[in-house]
């Protein structure tokens, strides 16, 4: 076990810097990261700040895939796109699993209080989260969703964080994970080889004896992500 203080920091930068947009079949397919936004809902969850709020994209602009840069991609992207049409009816958010047992982690009391609970368990049956490096955002529908605009209000989430002993420090990936705990019907989630973390730090860090289950991960990897500075595998 770790305490927070030496939990592994997701580093941030505005546009142009860690993370950028990208949606296919733009004018000049370079890319785009919306302003990091709603820092009162983020910060709540103890965050430097997110993109969780879609109104400042021009309304044209109905659907993106917003990437980490520590990725390295196997196979076309328009094939990452393609995966909006396997969303069902509500999902606003595509996003894989976390893949180490972090959550496993930060719900520690809520687990301790609720013995039964799913939360924080590894796959297929547990919820462990979910993580950030791949994520395909529905604009129109986050738009539409009154249940996700309500969410984006500091009193719900206050409640959230409340019920969930939760108190994170990953912004809009604890944000997305903790509001998936109680609405999953808000979320279409992406197969693990779409975003095939590569980071061991909770291994080694406490969890050695569960840690496989979370991150095993079957099938073409389409995606390596090479999160908490993993090295990629060469070709």
């Amino acid at each position: 076990m770790t305490d927070s203080s030496s939990l592994p920091q997701r580093g941030w930068q505005g546009g142009g810097g860690e993370e950028r947009d990208w949606r296919p079949g733009s004018a000049d397919e370079s890319g785009w990261r919306h302003p990091l936004d709603a820092q009162d809902a983020a910060g709540l969850l103890g965050g430097p700040g997110a993109s969780l709020r879609p109104l400042p994209l021009p309304d044209k602009i109905s659907r993106i895939i917003q990437l980490d840069l520590d990725l390295k991609h196997k196979t076309n992207i328009r094939e990452l796109f393609e995966e909006f049409d396997n969303f069902p009816a509500g999902a606003v958010i595509g996003i894989a699993r976390e893949m180490q047992p972090v959550y496993r982690h930060t719900f520690w009391q809520f687990r301790r209080e609720n013995p039964q609970t799913r939360v924080g368990d590894p796959p297929p049956d547990g919820l462990p989260g979910f993580n950030s490096g791949v994520m395909l955002l529905n604009l129109d529908a986050m738009r539409q969703s009154a249940l996700y605009q309500q969410l984006l209000e500091p009193a719900a989430l206050q409640q959230l964080t409340e019920k969930y002993r939760f108190q994170g420090h990953l912004g809009d990936q604890d944000f997305f994970t903790v509001v998936g705990m109680e609405h999953p019907e808000l979320f279409h989630v992406l197969d693990c080889t779409w975003n095939r973390q590569l980071c061991t730090w909770w291994r080694d860090h406490g969890y050695g004896d569960v840690f496989d289950a979370y991150f095993r991960c079957e099938g073409h990897v389409r995606i390596f992500h090479g999160n908490c500075n993993t090295p990629i595998p060469e070709d």
